[in-house]
């Protein structure tokens, strides 16, 4: 396979680093460059013998398998593949992967991934944060960074623009309801477990978690017209795009699921067999709404996607780059990505939220 350019490049900083990050985004074939890499530095002289490869999920060790069996590693060295919550033995293999390796500052994936010694790739599309301690705890696990810039990715049509519209419904007394629920869970909470407002600061925190359960379930799940506006939305859309809507509950999506004909639901719970079958009906376009749980936040590989809905909120920039990649990626008659969002006008901690992504796509140079 011929790689491109920025691949390539890519490639060379990994070969040329025991301990290296690529910071790449979704959609720039992340397994492509991971295995042309294993592939070169197996005929190194380095002594490559054992490879392991850590993901998050089941779809990502999915595509990682079929990555290196292009090149057929596995036929050349002991090759293990498998998700960081599993059972995966990484003790002293000679190269260490892990896919998404902003996850690896975590206490259980810091804990294996420092038992091997030699070699250590990382591989993310969102590798750093506010937290300057966390940036530094990935760099000292993986080294140096290159990073392929999305511009010019863009540019050179390897991935979709993206565009977002913004949505704006609520039901006429949802405010009341949200903060009537609010107030309940803050008596609930004091009167049950007190010691959590020995002060202001601990009050507060208490307060706020309260305030968000109540607008999750209120503001989000419960509210009518905001529920209307993404079927409605999903059906206008089908039609010509296959469209991805992302859900934070489970409950919530089989709601979405029973109003919208042709879709299904897509969870993490949900069996392997059934799960990979709904992807791939989804893919062949036999399926023209799929819902998901967050197991789309990352290495759900969908390029058919044309749309997203977000029918979630929150204020992660980690997570929203994560979420609209899976709408970015080139597909054949696709010439844009196009991304749903709310406003959330009706509840102060969920339009702070909005205005948050709003700069975050900003930020991404997403057009709004």
């Amino acid at each position: 396979m011929n790689l491109r350019d920025y691949q390539t490049k890519a490639v060379r900083h990994l070969l040329h680093n025991y301990r290296a990050i690529i910071h790449a985004p979704a959609g720039s074939g992340k397994t492509v460059m991971m295995a042309a890499a294993v592939n070169e530095v197996i005929g190194m002289g380095y002594g490559i013998e054992r490879v392991v490869v850590m993901a998050n999920t089941i779809e990502q060790c999915q595509q990682i398998e079929t990555a290196m069996a292009r090149h057929h590693i596995a036929d050349r060295v002991n090759l293990q593949i498998g998700c960081a919550a599993g059972n995966l033995d990484v003790y002293g293999c000679d190269l260490l992967i892990v896919d998404e390796c902003h996850h690896a500052p975590a206490p259980t994936w810091a804990a294996k991934i420092t038992t091997a010694n030699r070699f250590r790739w990382g591989f993310t599309a969102t590798p750093f944060d506010r937290d300057e301690m966390r940036n530094n705890a990935l760099l000292n696990l993986f080294g140096p960074v290159f990073v392929v810039e999305r511009d010019q990715l863009v540019e050179d049509g390897h991935l979709t623009r993206a565009e977002v519209r913004w949505l704006n419904a609520f039901d006429d007394d949802i405010a009341y309801r949200i903060g009537d629920r609010r107030d309940y869970l803050i008596e609930q909470r004091a009167r049950r477990y007190p010691y959590l407002f020995a002060n202001p600061d601990m009050a507060a925190e208490q307060e706020s978690r309260a305030h968000w359960q109540a607008a999750a379930e209120i503001g989000l799940c419960g509210n009518r017209k905001r529920t209307a506006a993404i079927v409605n939305t999903a059906l206008d859309e089908a039609g010509d795009n296959s469209v991805l809507i992302l859900i934070s509950t489970i409950e919530y999506g089989e709601h979405l699921r029973d109003q919208l004909p042709f879709s299904e639901l897509c969870h993490s719970k949900m069996g392997k067999a059934k799960r990979r079958r709904v992807i791939e009906l989804f893919k062949s376009g036999e399926l023209p709404i799929l819902i998901a749980s967050t197991l789309a936040d990352e290495g759900l590989d969908v390029p058919c996607a044309g749309v997203l809905i977000i029918a979630n909120a929150g204020r992660s920039a980690t997570k929203l780059e994560q979420r609209t990649g899976r709408v970015l990626r080139p597909y054949a008659g696709k010439e844009r990505g196009i991304i749903y969002d709310f406003r959330d006008t009706f509840d102060p901690m969920l339009r702070a939220q909005a205005y948050k992504r709003r700069s975050i796509y900003t930020k991404l140079k997403y057009q709004q």
